[in-house]
């Protein structure tokens, strides 16, 4: 790989490469979360970003923690994927 590497001229300057691999930040993940269209790319949960632009001052550390997690190389927890679901009863409740 070094020989076919050694061919090629960077494009990057070393002062964009290393701005481009800081780590990603909690303010990062907000302003990406602020700039996403609200109804659109659901989520694994199927939940779009309204539900999380709605109530980021509820949530957002939380799930920039988990972002957070994920972009700097952990596994996305099991339990992220899963979808909870509340059943309703269809009977009509006499009074």
């Amino acid at each position: 790989m070094d020989e076919v590497i050694d061919y090629f001229q960077p494009i990057v300057s070393t002062k964009a490469n290393v701005t481009l691999c800081k780590p990603y930040t909690h303010n990062e993940v907000d302003r990406a979360l602020a700039q996403m269209h609200p109804h659109k790319a659901p989520s694994p949960d199927d939940m779009n970003p309204f539900f999380f632009q709605k109530f980021l001052d509820n949530l957002g550390d939380d799930v920039s923690a988990a972002i957070l997690s994920i972009l700097h190389g952990h596994l996305i927890p099991p339990m992220l994927n899963h979808t909870f679901m509340a059943l309703i009863s269809k009977n009509q409740i006499q009074n």
